[in-house]
């Protein structure tokens, strides 16, 4: 006999289910047709922070010029910040900043990123600078250094400050050292495409992630993240199985491979006759941030970790110090200050980037001679 109670139930979940499709597809319309008024970006186009700050020319990844996503937005040249010419203007000093995504800036309000920060303390001490953020998020180091000899070199920098990193070293083997040794670009990853991507595309879900939940009361916006933080180690972990945290001990291949990448970088700087500056990486290496880490890099233990941020630095520095280019551990800027310093374990916060543009603006006392100089003899009247 039919269950009439059960078949309206039914129905009933099936009205529910088609209200929310509805309410959703309607949501994803509004805010697709509000970013076209807001950013110009087509209806139709994914829109996503990679999809549409990226692009790739001969060289591998860079950034698309003139593009806007949220609160990033690049210039003509294809990197972050103000417009600059080609060819630097007569007696300016040009540096750029090389570095991923704690240079290119994430949490920060436009224009706080530490590269602008550092240009802005310059200016106040009269000197005549611009300095470039030519950071592109993801890179490796050994990426870093193709772009630099790549789309840098060609500009005419006067500085270039590089921040280090260390994470890329991690599980080296022989083979993957020469694939990395015959690179000369520097790579673009899509995305794994999939289910994963396909909600990407859905860009209500961007618009709830970068305005509604930094909106919310902190105690909710940390209940959002952490949620979110939880779901991704697991699926994660269930995805490599026994190569989760697999990488514990940092190798002598891992050592030596460092060690040839910043000798080649020093090589590359004094061939075009450009002033080095070395940036370790601040770190802040807390209970939460070691779970956000393995989202990016489940392949590596915490242990390998905590070794590379003591060997790695300390190599950089004694090869700085044998070649005479100044070396700054930025851990040192935000010890004991990181949750007012620090938004994650590499990103910072508008004060934290002030923090940096500081103590690198006082790295120009450590620069060679001729080039202290030239910046005492442009200073303002």
């Amino acid at each position: 006999m039919l269950n009439f109670k059960s078949v309206n139930g039914m129905a009933q979940a099936w009205h529910v289910l088609l209200f929310v499709c509805c309410f959703a597809v309607t949501l994803e319309i509004a805010v697709r047709f509000e970013q076209k008024a807001k950013y110009g970006v087509s209806v139709l186009d994914r829109y996503s922070y990679d999809a549409v700050l990226y692009t790739v020319d001969e060289y591998g990844v860079r950034g698309q010029p003139n593009a806007m996503f949220e609160k990033w937005h690049l210039n003509s040249l294809g990197f972050r910040g103000p417009d600059m010419a080609l060819r630097k203007s007569p007696g300016k000093i040009r540096i750029a900043c090389i570095g991923a995504s704690e240079t290119f800036g994430l949490f920060e309000q436009a224009g706080n990123e530490w590269p602008r920060q550092l240009e802005r303390v310059l200016r106040e001490k009269g000197l005549e600078v611009e300095v470039l953020n030519a950071a592109l998020a993801g890179m490796s180091l050994s990426q870093r250094i193709l772009h630099f000899q790549n789309r840098i070199v060609p500009l005419k920098p006067d500085v270039v400050i590089m921040m280090l990193e260390y994470t890329s070293y991690a599980g080296l083997t022989p083979a993957k050292l020469e694939a990395r040794r015959a690179a000369r670009t520097v790579p673009f990853n899509p995305g794994r495409g999939g289910l994963s991507e396909g909600i990407k595309s859905l860009r209500v879900l961007g618009a709830i992630k970068y305005s509604v939940i930094p909106k919310l009361p902190p105690a909710f916006q940390r209940a959002y993240f952490d949620l979110e933080l939880y779901n991704k180690v697991k699926l994660r972990e269930r995805e490599l199985g026994p190569q989760f945290r697999s990488f514990r001990q940092v190798n002598d291949i891992e050592i030596d491979a460092f060690r040839e990448d910043i000798r080649h970088l020093y090589d590359l700087a004094a061939r075009h006759g450009v002033h080095l500056i070395l940036a370790s990486p601040a770190l802040w290496l807390s209970e939460r941030n070691i779970l956000l880490f393995y989202t990016n890099w489940p392949y590596i233990d915490e242990s390998w970790l905590r070794q590379a941020t003591t060997i790695f630095p300390n190599i950089a520095k004694d090869l700085a110090g044998q070649s005479n280019i100044p070396f700054i551990d930025l851990g040192q800027v935000i010890v004991n200050r990181e949750s007012l310093l620090m938004k994650d374990m590499v990103h910072y916060s508008d004060e934290g980037a002030k923090s940096v543009g500081d103590a690198i603006a006082k790295m120009a006392e450590e620069l060679p001679v001729n080039l202290r100089i030239s910046l005492a003899t442009l200073r303002q009247p």
